[in-house]
């Protein structure tokens, strides 16, 4: 294992989300271009992405109950903080205009998808 340490500048502090770490092994070759096997990234430690809606750390199938209950007026709105607790809903409002909505939706299966 090799162990790398890097110092992240405050401005990048500031905007979590834009920083990603990436890893990958590399076999050089004598002949030809080298190749990468097992690439990889992720985002920093302890990051919590935004459409990550049960905050498991991971941005995958599981966060769309959370986006159907933020969907789905006051008593799914109930179910959702007991679900998940200290997560604001308005965390599946992916465009920003207060409200969550199909427009959401939309979005969030773009970026499950990507």
């Amino acid at each position: 294992m090799v162990t790398r340490y890097f110092t992240i500048a405050g401005d990048s502090w500031a905007n979590q989300e834009d920083v990603k770490i990436i890893a990958w092994v590399q076999r050089i070759s004598d002949i030809g271009p080298s190749r990468i096997h097992n690439a990889a990234w992720c985002h920093l430690p302890g990051y919590v992405a935004h459409a990550d809606l049960n905050e498991d750390g991971r941005l995958d199938g599981h966060d769309i109950n959370g986006l159907l209950l933020a969907l789905g007026g006051d008593a799914a709105l109930s179910a959702f903080d007991t679900l998940n607790p200290g997560c604001d809903p308005l965390r599946a409002d992916f465009n920003s205009d207060g409200q969550v909505d199909v427009f959401d939706f939309d979005i969030f299966t773009t970026m499950l998808a990507s």
